[in-house]
């Protein structure tokens, strides 16, 4: 209840009035609950704003460091792969050149056609090595009557051996061009490199330095030289990297210069 008075104007004394405040009560009591149960409202929506954005951003780094491991476990396992068809390829052509008839050379292409196909296969070791590999070709218009599948196994070969020599961050080079009226296709690397004796070594049939190698890389390297008519020359120094080299017979009419 509330009390209030009031002067009479023509007459003497004052007027009381009561006032019951129930109702007005119940209204400021419900305005102030909703008032209570907005603020409350507020603040959840701005914890669950924070939670939602939290969530997304621990979500989105969770997703992005699957992914690189997704990636670097695909780049393995493809290399894995990879290196697992180089052997077996190793094998076969070990096998296969060796026997009369299979030397079918009927392939006839240029050097630029070659290197396209050089550097798409170069894609999957160079980044899983994390290397770089410059791809130099002073004679594109030469052209060559080679088998296309042994010449390029057999020079991803030796990619692959100079990736494993160098390691990671590995500086390789291929280069084709012409010397002494002679094809010469050349992988060069940067690693530690191999003395006389051991460069000797390598090139016998068998013979690894790694505990998981078939020791038949540069044995089939130079047999299948020798079936293009051709011969395989491997110059190593310690300290100063490797070269191997095809040096190969090639279509005399091209206008290539020596």
């Amino acid at each position: 209840m509330s009390l209030s008075t009031r002067s009479l104007e023509s007459e003497t004394g004052q007027l009381i009035m009561l006032t019951d405040q129930t109702e007005t009560r119940l209204l400021q009591g419900q305005v102030a609950h909703y008032q209570r149960l907005s603020e409350m409202g507020r603040m959840m929506a701005s914890w669950h704003i924070r939670s939602v954005r939290r969530c997304r951003r621990l979500c989105y780094t969770r997703v992005i460091l699957l992914s690189r491991v997704c990636r670097q476990i695909s780049r393995l396992s493809l290399l894995a792969k990879l290196n697992h068809g180089w052997k077996i390829w190793s094998i076969r052509c070990a096998i296969c050149w060796c026997l009369p008839g299979e030397t079918r050379l009927d392939d006839r292409l240029t050097l630029a056609q070659l290197f396209r196909d050089i550097e798409d296969a170069l894609d999957v070791p160079l980044a899983a090595w994390d290397a770089d590999c410059e791809c130099i070709n002073a004679v594109p218009d030469l052209q060559l009557q080679c088998n296309k599948e042994a010449l390029l196994g057999a020079l991803m070969n030796l990619v692959e051996n100079s990736l494993q020599a160098t390691g990671k961050g590995a500086e390789l080079s291929i280069e084709a061009s012409v010397l002494k009226e002679r094809l010469c296709l050349m992988v060069a690397d940067n690693g530690p490199g191999m003395d006389q004796e051991q460069c000797r070594k390598v090139l016998e049939p068998f013979y690894s330095t790694k505990s998981h190698g078939t020791g038949l890389g540069l044995a089939v390297a130079q047999v299948v030289a020798k079936a293009h008519h051709g011969e395989f020359v491997l110059v190593s120094e310690l300290g100063k990297g490797t070269r191997a080299a095809f040096l190969l017979p090639y279509e005399k009419d091209a206008n290539v210069s020596s």
